[in-house]
């Protein structure tokens, strides 16, 4: 009954740590051994205490930072990640049996199988990998969060804007244009998903060196980031003409990939509006008078996906994904291919589709991913 399955031997002493470190050294003595990042939750995967994805939300659990992950990360190690799992492999293996028994037994009692017979579990099939991977794309965000940075011209608001988001002075604000001049990073928690806020040095054609290598900076993290917003100062230049100019920028720069929020700041005497050019939406703010930013905060969390309620939140990871949409592409393909394709491939792709989905808890797993997964443990757990 132990949490490794294993017989379990505890030895207790007082909590200060020389009188602990006397102990685990004579326990080395004797000849136990350290226990590497993650062996105990091994264990108890090797001894079936767990499928892998339990496994997985113990690690997830114990970095979790907020507090929705934490509840996401329970819920997957109490198992219902592991049963939306369990469920669609039942479906592909109901079908991939019926399959097989017809091809394996033609001459038995089993009822020929006709091309709408296989169309219909297989549209069940895709219709539960499309839900699952939405759940999943939410429970990437609970776990991993996103970054968006706050770009623009100089004295637009940026670092005002990263200050009233953050609740905290984090940036030096100052009315003197290229006051940033590097990067500066801070982490909110947005509905539970870690939400890093960057400023950056504002863009400008002429500038010093040092403000130079900030733009430069600036340009790469926008790169490895997850959306834009552009902040423009609305009492200097109009919003088409900027918007133009923007979308010229992100051609030149390769960012038109990046999601992008345009916001107007410095909105005091045009508080409402919300217009749309080159397909961007365009928000009205005043960062010093604090209006705006709520329905800004509304428009992030519209970008990024977060939904509302336990429905929407599934914790997953990259590999989970991977091996869903691989499912779900062969998926797909059947669906296209079905009226020209034997029985006998059929049957193949609804294997392979059953050895994704099974990489997925653990049921079939090579070496290295296990060794890769427990490795990212704290030390014994």
């Amino acid at each position: 009954h132990s949490y490794t399955g294993e017989a379990v031997v505890e030895l207790q002493g007082h909590g200060g740590p020389v009188v602990l470190d006397m102990l685990v050294r004579e326990t080395l003595r004797l000849g136990a051994v350290l226990a590497r990042p993650g062996q105990f939750t091994e264990r108890a995967f090797l001894n079936n205490k767990m499928d892998l994805t339990q496994a997985e939300a113990i690690a997830d659990l114990i970095n979790s930072q907020s507090e929705q992950a934490a509840k996401n990360a329970i819920r997957s190690l109490q198992g219902e990640f592991s049963r939306y799992i369990h469920d669609l492999v039942t479906k592909v293996i109901h079908l991939r049996v019926y399959i097989e028994a017809t091809l394996d037994f033609p001459d038995e009692d089993i009822e020929s199988i006709d091309q709408q017979a296989i169309h219909t579990p297989l549209l069940a099939i895709q219709q539960d990998l499309n839900h699952i991977l939405n759940l999943c794309k939410q429970g990437i965000l609970m776990n991993e969060g996103i970054t968006l940075v706050i770009t623009g011209k100089p004295n637009a608001g940026k670092s005002s804007l990263l200050n009233l988001l953050a609740n905290d002075d984090v940036a030096i604000v100052s009315a003197t244009e290229g006051t940033t001049r590097d990067v500066i990073k801070t982490t909110i928690d947005l509905d539970g998903i870690p939400l890093t806020l960057v400023d950056t040095a504002g863009f400008r054609k002429h500038c010093d060196d040092i403000e130079q290598q900030g733009i430069e900076r600036a340009k790469k993290q926008l790169h490895i980031s997850d959306l834009m917003l552009w902040l423009h100062d609305a009492s200097h230049t109009d919003v088409l003409q900027e918007q133009t100019a923007i979308h010229q920028w992100r051609q030149d720069n390769n960012l038109t990939d990046l999601p992008l929020i345009m916001v107007n700041n410095k909105c005091e005497n045009n508080p409402q509006g919300l217009h749309s050019h080159h397909d961007t939406s365009v928000i009205n703010i005043s960062v010093k008078q604090t209006f705006g930013i709520e329905h800004l905060i509304s428009h992030i969390k519209q970008h990024i996906g977060i939904h509302h309620g336990e429905e929407g939140q599934l914790l997953a990871r990259q590999r989970h994904i991977l091996a869903l949409q691989s499912t779900l592409t062969i998926i797909d393909k059947l669906l296209t291919e079905l009226g020209n394709k034997g029985l006998e491939l059929i049957a193949e792709d609804l294997k392979q589709c059953q050895d994704y989905l099974n990489t997925i808890t653990g049921t079939f797993s090579h070496d290295d991913l296990l060794s890769e997964i427990f490795s990212t443990f704290c030390m014994g757990k």
